[in-house]
């Protein structure tokens, strides 16, 4: 992820599991030391939550984010990831809905002004092993191991509908008004 002049990345590790490069000299400018979980295959989004940018990033164990100044924990909220953890984190005003495959479901955590995260649901109704999932409107639409290709809504994480016969698993895009 660029942000101005910083690359940041998810080494994992003890030395810090999100790091900020210098994104012309590769020099550390700093490592989440708090943070030291394994670095998974989620892509590290930047978000805003009531004013207060930051860098948010799906792990195995835990959804975090971290502050965009020296990457001191916000927040964290347990996730039960196992294997590969590797759809994106999606965010939507001050929601955050991630998925993984593996058994682990999906959830919708809400930011609260103190910065402290709220979890919304979470189900087995969306379990995205990878290819990601788009938000739509009210929607979230994608595969689902064991489920098929399923819509769900967005608040509340119910299913609107599944259909297992048409395709087999795979990505999900969006362009032209079509899910591709």
């Amino acid at each position: 992820l660029i942000d101005g002049e910083r690359l940041l990345c998810t080494p994992g590790g003890t030395e810090g599991t999100i790091a900020a490069l210098d994104k012309s000299t590769g020099d550390v400018i700093w490592q989440s030391k708090g943070l030291t979980d394994p670095a998974h295959y989620s892509s590290l989004m930047k978000a805003e939550f009531h004013g207060q940018a930051q860098y948010l990033q799906l792990l195995e164990k835990r959804l975090v984010s971290v502050s965009t100044v020296d990457g001191q924990l916000l927040w964290e909220v347990p996730w039960p990831g196992s294997v590969a953890v590797v759809p994106t984190p999606i965010i939507a005003g001050n929601s955050v809905f991630v998925t993984s495959g593996y058994g682990a479901g999906c959830m919708l955590v809400d930011i609260r002004p103190d910065q402290k995260a709220t979890e919304v649901y979470a189900n087995k109704v969306m379990k995205n092993h990878h290819g990601g999932v788009i938000h739509l409107g009210d929607y979230v639409y994608g595969y689902s191991d064991d489920v098929g290709w399923l819509c769900m809504e967005f608040k509340t994480g119910e299913r609107v509908w599944r259909d297992r016969q048409s395709l087999g698993k795979g990505p999900v895009g969006y362009a032209d008004g079509r899910l591709y």
